[in-house]
């Protein structure tokens, strides 16, 4: 090498600047953090799936939605005057108002509970334009704020890559810049990293910069390898050079890593995310031990990166449960889903994370070594509550062996299990099958947001994004019940394509819409669907729909939902007793790229008024 520069430190200072722009982000975020820890359950109680207590009964497997269906006329004497109307040639049917839960006398322990302190982030204390120049798309899935952390990133590495050296004469100091990228690229990728548990940011939220990391590990082992091929095939000695062992597994790993970046491709992935997963994990390997016999001191970047890996596995062995699942077929909701419910894991998770599952096809020896070894898991959002009548998931029949596996798993209808109401009746009806799961988790969520400590949330899903809003929801509305929310305005919204969606979820709908005690003040719930396309059969009946649901055509116009919530924040707390300041409004989107980024964009679209009144507006979303 012709650089004056001491290499190996150099590799090890980069990697002290990564880890120092770490701990600035996690300093960052400690105020939320320790405002999140005052309920240690967000943190603690949200890492090892569960089943009930040692004195508590396993959940009743059916819910009890006949109750619901034969007296619409809820909550013992209170009578509700139900008056719906439809527009035929708007294809609109509304309720006759929001659903209101007011305070109760009488509720136990309604003087003990705690409503959390809501500690806004810090972007929320700027304007809503500042908000709108970090949100905006640059890329598809990528908006400013992590394009400025792509290129903070991409020029630490070039300042190592080109500080008094020369890539062409200098092809050495390239494969130290491999060193240092190779054990954050790893730490990145997993499920399990340090980088979420202190920031509080998942580990899907990070894939990005996983990406962009081995990206550049590609092109700077590419460099470092074409640029001592130059030289070998400009003096003539190529071919004694080959000969030499360190050079051979220097080829090697430059050929497992481009194997690894190669079959990471998005045509790759769509074609066969099996196939990606397993080239991808025989590059890493290859390139691994290449690189470690190649040269001796890579040893402690590259055993960095595999001992960081190894703790990941470790964990998520430690995190994986077997559980029993229910089946229950719904054909009608997004094209066909599968209802899976697991009674048994009650415990142990958040209402905003996912867990990743795998199916145990069959009985005796082989099936389990296969599901455990060999079949890889699928993340799927919770669409339940903790503590509640067990996990409960709902998996879309999309393109692809597993979930068409589960539905026809569902669809079987053999066994004792096999007791499913009239084929005419859309509505979920009772389980069908029961099915062996490995399930892996809880991961994902944002630990340090308590959606309860908010005046209002905006509640926004597309499709098959349902599933991560119900099970949001329904945890908020037992926290208001129990007096540990100060959320007093929910505005539900759901985009699908057919309204026949809604008839086949109404038996889960109805229970998150009913009445229900309250210590606090009064709770205001709107429930919209809109639909996208000409309805294939009739219209649910308005007579069968909940108060405080509606029914629109059209596209959802996020603007107008979020100025609509915030105004309604603004009422409600105009007209409360005593002095109520607000406490800001957060907004919730699950479902396709292009809804997040919409309601992302809405977020920097209000109007400072607004803003300024309502305490801010901050905005979480989870895209598929």
């Amino acid at each position: 090498s012709n650089s004056t520069v001491d290499e190996g430190q150099l590799t090890f200072h980069i990697d002290l600047v990564f880890f120092a722009l770490f701990t600035a982000f996690c300093v960052f975020t400690l105020p939320r953090m320790f405002a999140a820890l005052s309920r240690p359950s967000r943190f603690f109680g949200s890492i090892l799936l569960r089943g009930p207590g040692a004195n508590q009964e396993v959940p009743s497997l059916n819910r009890d939605y006949g109750s619901i269906r034969q007296n619409p006329q809820r909550n013992g004497s209170t009578k509700t005057a139900r008056s719906t109307s439809q527009a035929e040639e708007s294809h609109t049917y509304d309720s006759p108002a929001d659903l209101l839960t007011s305070p109760r006398r009488g509720v136990p322990n309604a003087g003990s509970f705690h409503v959390p302190t809501r500690v806004p982030t810090w972007l929320t204390l700027t304007h809503p334009t500042v908000v709108s120049v970090v949100n905006y798309p640059v890329l598809p899935g990528i908006n400013f704020i992590k394009t400025f952390a792509l290129i903070v990133m991409f020029g630490i590495l070039c300042y190592a890559g080109f500080y008094k050296s020369n890539p062409f004469s200098d092809p050495k100091r390239s494969g130290f810049v491999v060193l240092a990228a190779f054990p954050i690229a790893i730490g990145l990728a997993c499920k399990n990293n340090i980088f979420s548990w202190f920031s509080g940011v998942s580990y899907e939220k990070l894939c990005y910069l996983h990406r962009f990391a081995g990206l550049m590990i590609v092109l700077a082992a590419n460099l470092h390898g074409i640029g001592f091929i130059y030289q070998w095939a400009l003096d003539g000695s190529f071919a004694s050079h080959l000969q030499k062992p360190k050079n051979q597994w220097a080829f090697t790993a430059l050929g497992g890593m481009d194997l690894a970046y190669i079959s990471s491709w998005e045509f790759v992935r769509n074609k066969s995310y099996t196939v990606f997963l397993l080239a991808h994990l025989l590059g890493f390997g290859v390139a691994a031990l290449g690189t470690i016999q190649h040269k001796s001191s890579s040893i402690p970047y590259i055993a960095a990166g595999l001992s960081v890996y190894a703790l990941d596995r470790l964990l998520r062995v430690a995190r994986t449960r077997i559980a029993t699942g229910y089946l229950t077929p719904i054909p009608s909701l997004n094209g066909g889903t599968t209802h899976v419910h697991l009674p048994g894991l009650t415990r142990g998770f958040r209402a905003d994370q996912h867990v990743r599952v795998r199916i145990v096809d069959g009985t005796g020896f082989f099936p389990w070594v296969s599901a455990v070894f060999f079949s890889r898991s699928r993340p799927f959002s919770i669409a339940a509550r903790p503590d509640g009548a067990g996990l409960e998931l709902l998996v879309k029949n999309e393109k692809g062996t597993f979930t068409n596996r589960l539905f026809e798993l569902a669809s079987n209808k053999s066994g004792e299990l096999d007791k499913v109401k009239d084929s005419s009746q859309p509505e979920m009806g009772l389980p069908t099958s029961k099915v062996q799961f490995v399930i892996d988790g809880p991961y994902g969520g944002s630990p340090y947001t308590m959606y309860e400590s908010y005046s209002g949330l905006l509640l926004i899903a597309g499709g098959s994004g349902i599933s991560h809003i119900l099970s949001v929801l329904d945890d908020l509305l037992a926290k208001d019940a129990a007096g540990a929310s100060r959320v007093r305005v929910i505005e539900v919204v759901w985009s699908i394509a057919d309204p026949s969606s809604l008839t086949a979820l109404l038996p889960a709908l109805r229970p998150l819409l009913r009445p229900r005690p309250s210590p606090q003040s009064t709770l205001a719930i709107r429930l919209t669907i809109h639909y996208t396309r000409a309805p294939r059969g009739p219209l649910p009946d308005p007579g069968r729909l909940p108060m405080g649901l509606h029914i629109e055509p059209g596209r959802v116009d996020a603007l107008s939902v979020l100025e609509g919530t915030v105004d309604r924040v603004l009422a409600a707390a105009a007209h409360a007793h005593g002095a109520q300041p607000t406490s800001g409004v957060l907004a919730v989107c699950c479902g396709p790229l292009d809804l997040a980024e919409e309601v992302r964009g809405a977020v920097g679209n209000i109007s400072w008024a607004r803003w300024r009144d309502v305490g801010g507006v901050e905005c979480l979303s989870e895209s598929f």
